[in-house]
């Protein structure tokens, strides 16, 4: 029996609706932001390779001018990654912190307002691109006003702190995972439409520029990989985040019609074993065909996420909500980050060396195998007595039989709605 089911007590929508659409919107612009930030730098580097007032290139013809140019833009797209995270570290946890003592309002007003300035300066940025002016330094300047600002990392971590203070430990779960799926939706949805203007924007026509794309993949599963890898804002990768957020948006409602006594080591472990299953067909896969399918088995791989920040609300104090979710959301973007630096590498050298270039992928879901042990250990300990009321110590006092009552049969003797 589940320590913490996790249900909705009715359907009604807009009673609890509190900071989804605002997660959402501002997840939108800042992936929009991101995307914006590294067409901007392609295009200044490509004026300065040409020494013209214009991008006097295809990015659908190879050519040395190409390599080069997505080469130092590359490079310098990690230069911008890693001030923007080194930046938000600190500014995050001074957020979290106000926000839990102080009140979440200011903590999730900054950082949209310095996003808003941040926007402003890559529009006129765009503005002066010319071989005589290197935008390069404005656009780390604004990484940095972004990162001080605490990022995304503050502002989510501040928005999964007031869900959890104004939700139930019952509805908790389902709350957080629709948060989580406004967040994952905007920033895939601010992604592809920012691609779909700069095409318009080029003059290209949209849908037969997009479907063009979109073809099975013609080359080898080597490229396939490295392309999705190291380009997850391609369409290649806009499937596999469309496919992932599609599940976020269905598991509330399979959570409320089907499986309403679902608790959060459940969820995570579904999520775990999917990611698992994935990253072993992407290893052994020999053909196109086998990429895609693994996709379909990946399809559930970002539930552990809210489940742990579910998890964790309901065993730490709310003083102290704010700063455990600031911790995890920088820990899971600098993994992200390292993550997206790291396995390129090691697996353009495995190619290059002609070494078994699916071991990386058996390795990685080997490691995914420890974390689902980790969650069947805590399944298995969140049953025990003893850790309940260790639980029942770490939470509100006004929480504590809501805990027994769920650890005993899901009884909610607890009437009230949320504010």
């Amino acid at each position: 029996m589940c320590m913490y089911p996790n249900t909705i007590g009715s359907m009604d929508v807009l009673p609890v609706i509190t900071v989804e659409p605002i997660a959402f919107v501002f997840m939108f612009a800042t992936f929009g932001e991101y995307t914006c930030a590294q067409d901007l730098l392609f295009t200044n580097n490509c004026v300065h390779y040409f020494q013209s007032n214009q991008c006097l290139i295809d990015k659908s013809e190879e050519s040395d001018a190409l390599l080069a140019i997505e080469s130092q833009t590359t490079q310098q797209l990690m230069y911008y990654n890693s001030i923007l995270a080194i930046a938000s570290i600190f500014s995050s946890f001074i957020s979290g912190s106000y926000g839990d003592s102080c009140g979440r309002l200011v903590p999730l007003s900054v950082p949209p307002l310095l996003s808003f300035i941040v926007q402003c300066l890559f529009i006129i940025s765009s503005f002066r691109l010319s071989p005589a002016v290197d935008i390069l330094p404005l656009v780390l300047i604004c990484s940095l006003i972004s990162g001080l600002s605490g990022g995304s990392s503050s502002f989510l971590a501040n928005c999964f702190g007031f869900v959890s203070d104004k939700s139930r430990q019952k509805q908790r779960t389902q709350r957080l995972v629709i948060l989580e799926a406004n967040v994952f939706c905007g920033a895939f949805l601010g992604s592809i439409t920012t691609d779909l203007c700069q095409m318009r924007a080029k003059e290209k026509e949209w849908f037969p520029e997009l479907a063009s794309k979109l073809h099975l993949w013609d080359g080898s599963v080597d490229e396939f990989i490295v392309s999705v890898c190291t380009e997850p804002t391609t369409p290649l990768g806009h499937i596999f985040f469309g496919a992932t957020g599609l599940a976020l948006c269905l598991l509330p409602l399979a959570q409320y019609y089907l499986l309403p006594q679902i608790c959060d080591t459940s969820i995570a472990i579904i999520g775990i074993l999917s990611r698992t299953l994935g990253l072993i067909l992407i290893g052994l896969a020999t053909n196109s065909g086998l990429m895609f399918s693994s996709i379909i088995l990946l399809t559930f791989c970002e539930f552990p996420l809210p489940a742990i920040r579910s998890l964790l609300s309901k065993l730490v104090d709310t003083t102290e909500r704010g700063k455990v979710f600031a911790f995890l959301t920088l820990f899971h973007n600098l993994c992200s980050l390292s993550g997206g630096i790291l396995f390129p590498l090691i697996y353009k050298n495995a190619i290059n060396n002609n070494r078994y270039s699916g071991l990386c992928f058996q390795i990685t879901a080997a490691l995914q195998v420890m974390a689902m042990s980790l969650f069947i250990y805590i399944r298995y300990e969140l049953k025990s007595a003893h850790f309940v009321q260790t639980a029942n110590e770490s939470t509100d006092p006004s929480e504590t039989n809501s805990i027994l009552d769920e650890d005993n049969g899901g009884a909610d003797n607890d009437n009230t709605t949320d504010t």
